[in-house]
């Protein structure tokens, strides 16, 4: 009997840790391709801060990005400098044979980041990242300049960007 109020105390436990660690782990994959890819970035940009990235489905020169600080690397602390996302606007987007690279810019509780992200379409890889991160002036809460990086338009690819929002249409805030 004893033994028997044990194993449920035990099955309890292990069920409530597994819990606990599946709510800390990484979110889901990233797919900037075949979702929406400011849901994708907004959950990059949380896992990257809270230092919980799913990096299965990341390639190598992404995860170098979000781990070895870089001019253009995009680690938690300088996503935790910038803040939470409050908003997030496309800039462009490129189609590659095999891959989309779209540039967008974040806003921030205290700054703007511009970024380049690459995904590989078929597995839906990650496999470039870049970011510049602009600190908000002093005095200032909403506004970064222009653009940081907009990258060139591929030989062969095509650019495209999102649909205008109709007019009286409020931009959404994240």
């Amino acid at each position: 009997m004893i033994l028997s109020g044990f194993m449920n105390l035990t099955v309890v436990n292990i069920f409530a840790l597994s819990i606990v660690f599946m709510c800390s782990s990484a979110r889901a994959d990233y797919k900037f391709v075949t979702e929406n890819p400011y849901e994708a970035l907004k959950r990059f940009n949380e896992d990257v801060r809270l230092a919980k990235v799913a990096k299965t489905s990341l390639g190598p020169h992404v995860i170098d990005a979000i781990t070895n600080d870089s001019p253009f690397s995009a680690t938690p602390a300088k996503l935790n400098r910038l803040g939470p996302i409050t908003q997030i606007c496309l800039v462009t987007g490129f189609k590659y044979p095999t891959s989309r690279a779209l540039a967008l810019r974040t806003l921030h509780e205290k700054g703007c980041g511009d970024w380049v992200i690459t995904s590989e379409i078929l597995r839906e890889t990650l496999i470039g990242i870049v970011l510049i991160p602009v600190e908000f002036e002093k005095g200032r809460t909403d506004f970064c300049g222009a653009p940081g990086i907009i990258p060139p338009v591929p030989i062969g690819g095509e650019s495209f960007s999102f649909p205008s929002r109709p007019r009286g249409q409020r931009v959404a805030r994240v």
